[in-house]
């Protein structure tokens, strides 16, 4: 084999995969003492140039980054556009510098089992999601329990923050839109934010994960925030970037909650600004804390999603409402469907160019989307 050989070709030699390679020669608990001792040896057989691996996205010695390409169901055709290429392309090369092999994986909607190997089964240490309309509320549930996957940086030199990496995105590619899509507000750090403010390729649209309204709520989830620091972060982002659109993940029904708390969290549709809301009937894990504590009533629960649902459906419709008649940028992810900068989706009366940027003016809404 030549000097030239890939990580691929490794695993191929060794009868293992691709993940399995980087996690030996990074020395990850993950993989045994006799794998690790095969793989190296083949590494110096067939003169493999090993780079050591960026531990920012790790939770151990190991650094596979998956990039996740849902497959629109009944297309036959390749999905990466030049949009697609480009992004890739940039942050590949981004994660190669730093020492971090790049996978790449097509997943049909009908697949979402394979996702959950995928973050669940040790096969991907980070993973970069496009297209994930699809898979929404899945990539939501795993970011509960996967918490690995929405940190960067904190085992780096000098411990850079999401907004370096952002940044680092922004500098090194030429792509025209970078999304983040789901984001804890305490994890916004200064160059994050001084990107939103600055950076027109970074879109005015953040999903937060809140969870909850409630003070004591929050800390029985054990999560980092509180109410009014979520409601701070929104007055603040806002601020620096008024076209800012803000969605959120809340519960409806933890264990404990009253009337009361839930309130806060209803409330918490106004106080924040949200526009699109993904709301969840909490349903207890066997094994955990949550599991343990007084339940809410099941009709209570349902009573609890459907009145968040109906909030989140009126701060929807007064968005859409608002964008009739105003041009936007549009980013067309079908023949007949496309979205705004604010991830807003648009529904067009005729076929449009896939991957293309589009100036469109907005002609009317159906409750769900708008109409271009």
């Amino acid at each position: 084999m030549s000097s030239r050989t890939r990580l691929e070709d490794l695993a191929s030699i060794a009868g293992v995969s691709i993940a399995t390679v980087s996690r030996a020669l990074n020395n990850s608990p993950a993989v045994n003492d006799e794998t690790k001792r095969r793989v190296w040896k083949l590494a110096r057989e067939h003169n493999y140039h090993f780079r050591p691996s960026m531990p920012a996205m790790l939770s151990s010695a190991v650094a596979t980054v998956a990039v996740v390409i849902p497959i629109a169901e009944g297309r036959q055709e390749s999905p990466l556009h030049p949009f697609v290429h480009d992004f890739i392309g940039g942050v590949a090369d981004a994660a190669r510098g730093l020492g971090c092999d790049v996978l790449i994986s097509y997943l049909m909607p009908d697949q979402l089992d394979d996702l959950s190997m995928l973050m669940t089964a040790n096969r991907a240490d980070g993973v970069v999601f496009l297209g994930q309309r699809v898979l929404h509320e899945r990539l939501n549930r795993l970011a509960e329990t996967e918490t690995r996957f929405v940190a960067w940086g904190a085992d780096l030199p000098g411990e850079p923050r999401l907004g370096d990496l952002v940044r680092r995105i922004l500098k090194l590619t030429s792509v025209p839109r970078l999304r983040i899509s789901s984001i804890d507000s305490i994890e916004a750090d200064p160059a994050l934010i001084e990107a939103i403010a600055a950076e027109p390729r970074l879109m005015p649209h953040l999903h937060l994960s809140l969870q909850a309204g409630d003070d004591l709520i929050l800390k029985r989830m054990k999560r980092r925030h509180l109410r009014d620091d979520a409601i701070r972060f929104c007055e603040d982002v806002r601020r620096l970037r008024p076209d800012m659109i803000f969605g959120a993940d809340i519960i409806a029904g933890f264990p404990t909650e009253t009337e009361a708390m839930f309130q806060r969290s209803l409330d918490l549709v106004q106080d924040c600004g949200l526009t699109f809301l993904h709301v969840f009937p909490f349903s207890p894990r066997k094994g955990t804390p949550a599991a343990r504590m007084p339940q809410v009533r099941g009709p209570e629960i349902k009573d609890r999603a459907a009145r968040l649902r109906a909030a989140g459906d009126q701060a929807l419709a007064r968005h859409l409402t608002a964008q009739i008649g105003q041009t936007h940028r549009v980013l067309t992810e079908g023949p007949r469907l496309g979205r705004t900068e604010q991830f807003t989706e648009v529904a067009f009366a005729t076929d449009q160019p896939e991957g293309a940027l589009l100036d469109v003016t907005v002609k009317g809404q159906d409750g769900t989307r708008l109409m271009a």
